[in-house]
């Protein structure tokens, strides 16, 4: 009896250090569209374009306008701690070395692939460093692969623990 009952204060304080914590952020996300609208009222008039065919003026909808910031504001940080949260966990995953190699080699190989698909023919030699970069990065890539503790290179074996039968005698 006296366990479930600990369960059930423990599942108890949980909740309610959830509820605190949801409480702070609805509240932080108040206080963050409150600047936004006093700033938006308070500042010269200017366009909010959510799309090209989509735009508010600050001094006709500033509350609109303080929504959208607000939501980018919460996009861009939950964004960041979920990215900060996943980089963490690959980091201690022994896989590590695979979520590397992917990592690097995609940044090189996009950056080269929007190279070629951006800069004109005439203007290539003035950013040739990206492809330049592109290709350290997968090689860089390649290096994680092969040779970060887990990787698929296994360390070869010293010839101290190869030793011949005879001088086990």
């Amino acid at each position: 009896m006296s366990d479930q009952w600990r369960e059930k204060e423990n599942s108890a304080e949980v909740s309610a250090s959830g509820r605190k914590r949801l409480i702070w952020a609805g509240l932080g996300i108040a206080a963050i569209f409150c600047i936004c609208a006093i700033l938006n009222l308070a500042t010269a008039e200017f366009p909010f374009c959510v799309s090209s065919s989509w735009c508010f003026s600050s001094r006709e909808s500033p509350f609109l306008v303080a929504l959208f910031q607000t939501l980018s504001f919460v996009l861009l940080i939950a964004g960041l701690l979920l990215g900060t949260r996943w980089a963490v966990a690959m980091l201690v995953s022994p896989r590590a070395y695979l979520y590397f190699a992917l990592f690097f080699s995609a940044i090189g190989i996009s950056g080269t692939i929007i190279w070629f698909l951006t800069v004109p023919d005439n203007e290539r030699l003035q950013y040739i460093h990206v492809p330049l970069i592109g290709a350290g990065l997968v090689i860089l890539g390649i290096l994680f692969l092969l040779y970060f503790p887990g990787g698929l290179r296994r360390p070869l074996r010293s010839s101290d623990s190869m030793e011949p039968e005879e001088a086990k005698k």
